[in-house]
């Protein structure tokens, strides 16, 4: 009683005390930032009220069954998906950012897909969302009820995992620790074992030399989320000077310069693992489950429900092709559908049918691998930005 008392203490409150800040600027942060040790009654608090919430739909999920999965591929298929955290797209030089921030991806020919908009802007929606069929319109429990990449791959024969440099102890990561449960294998950063994102590349090494001819590994990772400056190594940092404060406090120059080089440290992450499978038949997907705001508007970092910012609702979406695999996909058809607007919905469909995995469930409309690929609509066309400040 008393926990589910103090987890509805005011903690705008207790974050003005703490931290100095107006509330008008505490509550611009966004809703559920994670920042103060009071923290953990509210965590209690909606653990309770998540659990109670989801126990009449979890038996669903159990019982997800898909008949009409058909593989009839015999050569082996690594496919890889890099699941970054709050990056937005315009700031990867892939995608024309001015900072040369992603260069291994543009000297490794990754190709990338001009408009993707994300599912939402919290971890806790996104990934379950962009991981299964669900589509980014419906209800976010929808997901309960919808078969993951992982359980399509299985049924399809091959070896799956997802392995995360993020924690699941949080009742934020409820909804992709249910999602991790459908692979063979997972593993999430309980143990803070992972400090950098490269720290998975052993776990990733172990999977990848696992027995089964064919294997799906989605990598989680840290990326750009703050706080900016744990997700690279000092000595690694090329933007200085470093936002040495709470994000709130911080020169908007800093804050830029500390997020770039996530974005750098993200970079070099992708060409370990392409330097582990270019020699194999192998694919990786790239993107991010959010975007970021840098002080667009006043406001900066993420939180639920501001899609309406493109800085966070727009993220990169790039695909890498080994030289085997060349020999299975048409690249022309993916360069056809690279200027189409897409959305987090296309994820599950293009992963699978790329593959070569059919089934009912996936919708060639919503695949890069297909001429039909539905654009979605342009929820931007007239947008402006706001001024960072």
């Amino acid at each position: 009683m008393i926990l589910l008392f103090l987890g509805k203490m005011p903690e705008n409150f207790m974050k003005t005390v703490k931290y100095g800040a107006s509330e008008k600027d505490i509550i611009n942060v966004g809703r559920g930032f994670d920042i103060m040790p009071e923290k953990i009654y509210e965590n209690f608090y909606h653990l309770l009220r998540n659990k109670v919430k989801m126990k009449y739909m979890i038996h669903q999920r159990s019982n997800i069954n898909i008949n009409d999965v058909v593989y009839n591929k015999k050569e082996e298929q690594i496919v890889i998906f890099i699941l970054t955290d709050a990056l937005r797209a315009d700031h990867t030089s892939l995608y024309g950012y001015s900072r040369e921030t992603t260069p291994f991806m543009e000297q490794y020919g990754f190709i990338p897909f001009n408009d993707m908009y994300a599912c939402e802007t919290s971890t806790t929606r996104s990934v379950p969302c962009l991981l299964t069929s669900m589509n980014r319109n419906e209800d976010f429990l929808t997901y309960l009820t919808k078969p993951s990449i992982f359980t399509i791959f299985k049924e399809a024969g091959f070896y799956t995992a997802f392995i995360s440099a993020q924690s699941s102890i949080s009742t934020s990561d409820t909804g992709q620790k249910v999602v991790a449960d459908d692979a063979d294998y997972s593993f999430f950063n309980v143990n803070f074992d992972v400090e950098y994102d490269t720290d998975l590349l052993p776990y990733f090494d172990n999977v990848l030399n696992n027995s089964s001819k064919s294997k799906l590994i989605v990598m989680q990772l840290n990326g750009s989320h703050w706080d900016y400056n744990t997700r690279f190594k000092p000595d690694d940092a090329k933007w200085k000077p470093l936002c040495e404060n709470f994000a709130l406090d911080c020169p908007v120059e800093n804050l830029i310069n500390s997020y770039d080089n996530t974005v750098l440290a993200t970079d070099t992450f992708v060409k370990n693992i392409v330097e582990r499978v270019k020699d194999k038949n192998a694919v990786i997907y790239f993107s991010s489950d959010h975007g970021q705001l840098l002080g667009e508007g006043g406001l900066r970092l993420h939180a639920q429900g501001r899609l309406n910012f493109k800085e966070l609702a727009a993220v990169p979406f790039a695909v890498w092709y080994s030289e085997k695999a060349k020999q299975y996909i048409n690249i022309d058809t993916i360069l056809y559908n690279k200027d189409k607007i897409t959305t987090h919905d296309i994820i599950f469909h293009s992963i699978s049918s790329c593959a070569g995995i059919e089934s009912s469930i996936i919708d060639k409309n919503l695949s890069i691998c297909s001429e039909n690929l539905a654009e979605a609509p342009n929820e931007f066309e007239n947008y402006i930005s706001k001024k960072a400040e």
